[in-house]
């Protein structure tokens, strides 16, 4: 940790500096250097460590149910929420992202499963977001920040940097006073700490009335961010910690001789037939309202696979596939654009030997513009393909996705 260093009062804080004031002076404070972000290879990224705000229990797709979950973890991968947006709206800074919301969970709660839930995936930062259970008892706020002292505790020892979310705000009258009591601790423990704050609370409360913003964060329960508000709180997420990673970390091909990428024409060059490029297959039959073309966005590179549904009534899944070696760790990954309209993307795939099993990539209703998303995994044994789908719920949307890449991260010796 760099040393405090004097400054005058009036000076602005620099963007990797947090103040440092006194209880009492003569005009003058001290400012400590924040901790960088760092960004490593493929397999660093990002996680968050939170309750059901986090999870995206307000949002229409939570990534829970196809399944979406790492079996024995309280990990999901990729729901409609704040941590899926965040990823979407980086630039490819914000890679591998890592869910560990649960529902219910306070802060004590959180810091008996960092390891087990953040550690032990080896993030190269973790977001924490915290307290809005606690304030129900409510938690003393002295039980409160010890939770969140030991949660950066480990994650420092850890070598993961932490980033702390003040708590957005909820309708309860009781529970408000003691959320602006945790928040009121949070700010300054960061700036003591030279930690990085989001402020969430800030985002999230009506200034007249101390409530929720509920039609800006599109709630109906008083207290959960919807599809909308978590698109906000991630893109804000995103904007504000993207610009301190450095360079892109989620992995695209760009040329479509790009040997090391196992998905076939990933740049989507092949042959149009019938508005699909070779070989994106379609299951079943297009039904009346959905129509696929293949398109250009001068920032993307190569093509990208669209497909418009006005008024459909039944969902539509395109795909491609892969023959990964079983054993071996690899990273999906790509780029999506979706308009705001009232059908859901799932972006997911299944193993040939677990033909039940889907395994989220990506679940999102709102509007996202080259937004790139990525997930590793070790292949089954007994694996002959994978199936990269993308799946549009009935309704009204256009997609395209571009640049759909796999990396046999095992053969490149990048683990």
């Amino acid at each position: 940790m760099q040393p405090y260093t004097k400054v005058p009062w009036m000076e602005l804080p620099r963007p990797d500096e947090a103040e440092v004031r006194p209880s009492g002076g003569e005009g003058l404070y001290f400012r400590r250097r924040l901790a960088p972000l760092a960004a490593g290879a493929f397999g660093s990224g990002i996680a968050w460590l939170g309750d059901s705000i986090t999870r995206g229990l307000g949002a229409t797709n939570k990534g829970d149910s196809w399944p979406g979950v790492i079996a024995g973890t309280s990990v999901a991968v990729a729901g409609d929420s704040i941590p899926t947006y965040a990823m979407l709206h980086s630039g490819g800074k914000l890679a591998k992202t890592v869910n560990a919301g649960v529902s219910g969970d306070t802060t004590a709660k959180m810091l008996a499963r960092v390891k087990k839930d953040v550690i032990d995936y080896n993030p190269a930062v973790c977001v924490v977001l915290g307290g809005t259970n606690d304030s129900a008892t409510p938690v003393p706020v002295d039980d409160f920040a010890a939770n969140i002292t030991g949660i950066v505790t480990q994650l420092r020892a850890a070598g993961i940097v932490p980033v702390l979310c003040t708590i957005p705000t909820i309708n309860s009258t009781a529970q408000r006073p003691v959320i602006v009591n945790y928040n009121t601790w949070l700010r300054r423990y960061c700036a003591v700490q030279g930690i990085r704050m989001l402020d969430f609370y800030a985002l999230t409360v009506d200034p007249a009335t101390g409530n929720l913003l509920q039609s800006t964060m599109g709630n109906t329960d008083g207290t959960h961010p919807g599809n909308i508000g978590n698109a906000l709180l991630g893109k804000y997420a995103a904007d504000t910690l993207a610009p301190l990673v450095g360079a892109a970390t989620i992995p695209v091909a760009s040329d479509n001789t790009d040997a090391l990428n196992l998905v076939p024409d990933g740049l989507n060059y092949g042959s149009v037939t019938n508005g699909l490029a070779a070989p994106w297959g379609v299951f079943g039959s297009l039904p009346t309202g959905a129509t696929p073309s293949v398109v250009t966005d001068s920032l993307v590179p190569g093509k990208m696979q669209q497909l418009s549904l006005s008024a459909t009534t039944s969902g539509v899944t395109l795909y491609k596939r892969i023959t990964p070696t079983p054993g071996r760790r690899i990273v999906i990954s790509g780029t999506v654009t979706k308009t705001a309209g009232a059908a859901g993307l799932r972006a997911y795939f299944n193993t040939s030997n677990q033909t039940d099993t889907y395994n989220q990539l990506l679940d999102i209703t709102e509007a996202v513009t080259r937004g790139k998303f990525s997930t590793e995994l070790v292949v089954p044994e007994n694996t002959n393909s994978i199936d990269l789908k993308m799946f549009v719920q009935p309704g009204t949307t256009t997609f395209a996705v571009g640049q759909l890449t796999a990396y046999d991260l095992t053969a490149q010796a990048v683990l």
